[in-house]
């Protein structure tokens, strides 16, 4: 029994298996790292209160709209071309780490040069260093995971996802007992981060040593091109969960900034989920595509139609209970949030499913059909909360999310079908 199980969890025996293992492990590092990091999440919302959360929330959000640049698919190319090319990793993996090295060297550049100019909250200017670091922490042990996930070792990946949000909240839980500040709760966020990339780079350090050696200049032009759609894949992600919040910060004020921080951080969980199934059969896609197209379409037709009826699921749940949910966790100054809630809930139907078409675009080398859906969703985004958000708020902001989802996953069906 104990011999069977270590097997099943431990070792790559077959494809069912391999698929089961991996989503299990995801789950639990996901689910679990979560679940920790809820703890810090909870508490500071109370804390710090709607406004003090919400100004390290829109600092964090910032950031994040200009870190997009730093990743521009590099993660997801390391994970196909590894899983697809085992024998040429080291190569692959010393060209994509520079190029993502230089990327995130402009990224934070521009969030220190640009980043104070473009805030209308005077009190997150002085974060942004800060909330910089954590994101830039947090992209780089991605990156160093997409090699972990090319192996279909997501045991490795869970280990280190709890254990870095263990450091997080301990220390976070510690600045925040010193002094109850948003910079404290960023403090806390960036030290324990940084933790984890040094732990993921401790295990890829053989990977890391030949970075000079193995470089291949030929690949860089290639690999740009990939990378171009998913970088527009990343905007159109990237600008549905931050650039809501910013319009938030400037046609609004930085108590319902807290709000729909809050709100976001749950329906996140719910994101999340989607990711894992995605992350866990993207190695596996890639491999199948170029070797067995019929197992390939299986196993996708059979995710597809699980993650449709769980996400139908999981967003009619969060409709319903979305008030309790948000006064049991945070309290009642927080329950003004259950209408965005209930829209964001919404959005997770119709974001689960694709997320599996998603990956199985990327394993077939289709990724130029994000070239169209993410700068329309993303300017079709920006657009509506211009228009919604002075009237209604923060229900503005997630129905302004709901409606760009509608349009930019219909278009995206349709392509998943052409598969």
């Amino acid at each position: 029994m104990i011999r069977h199980a270590h097997s099943f969890l431990f070792k790559n025996t077959g494809l069912r298996q391999t698929v089961l293992k991996n989503a299990f492990w995801l789950f639990s590092g996901q689910t679990g790292g979560r679940a920790i990091r809820a703890i810090i999440v909870i508490y500071a919302a109370r804390v710090l209160g709607t406004a003090g959360f919400g100004i390290a929330s829109y600092a964090l959000s910032l950031t994040a709209l200009f870190l997009i640049i730093a990743d521009m698919g590099i993660s997801s190319l390391l994970t196909k071309h590894a899983a697809q090319n085992p024998d040429e990793r080291e190569r692959y993996f010393a060209t994509l780490f520079i190029l993502k090295c230089l990327c995130i060297g402009a990224s934070f550049a521009m969030i220190l040069i640009i980043g104070p100019f473009a805030s209308n909250i005077p009190e997150a200017i002085v974060l942004l260093p800060l909330a910089g670091l954590v994101l830039v922490f947090d992209s780089l042990r991605e990156f160093a995971l997409a090699m972990v996930r090319a192996r279909e070792k997501m045991e490795y990946e869970a280990a280190l996802s709890i254990i870095t949000n263990v450091a997080t909240v301990t220390l976070s839980l510690l600045f925040l007992a010193i002094n109850k500040t948003p910079q404290a709760l960023l403090t806390g966020y960036a030290v324990g981060s940084g933790f984890g990339l040094a732990l993921a780079v401790w295990a890829l350090r053989g990977y890391l040593k030949k970075t000079l050696t193995h470089f291949d200049a030929t690949l860089v032009r290639p690999l740009a091109a990939q990378a171009l759609p998913l970088a527009m894949t990343a905007l159109l992600g990237g600008t549905m969960l931050t650039v809501d919040m910013l319009m938030l910060g400037y046609l609004r004020t930085a108590t319902e900034v807290g709000l729909y921080a809050a709100v976001q951080k749950l329906i996140q969980i719910a994101y999340s989920l989607a990711g894992i199934a995605g992350i866990s059969l993207f190695a596996t896609f890639s491999r199948l595509y170029a070797k067995d197209h019929p197992r390939f379409k299986e196993l996708f037709n059979q995710a597809f139609r699980v993650m449709t009826y769980g996400s139908a699921a999981i967003a009619i749940l969060g409709i319903i209970f979305a008030t309790p949910v948000l006064t049991l966790i945070y309290g009642t100054a927080y329950s003004g949030g259950a209408t965005a809630f209930r829209l964001l809930a919404a959005t997770f139907f119709l974001l689960a499913p694709t997320e599996i078409g998603i990956h199985a675009l990327l394993a077939a080398g289709r990724q130029k059909v994000f070239l169209y859906s993410a700068p329309i969703g993303a300017l079709s985004n920006a657009a509506l909360n211009a228009l919604f958000i002075p009237y209604w708020g923060i229900t503005g902001a997630a129905l302004s999310t709901l409606i760009t989802q509608i349009a930019v996953n219909a278009y995206l069906w349709k392509k998943i079908r052409e598969l």
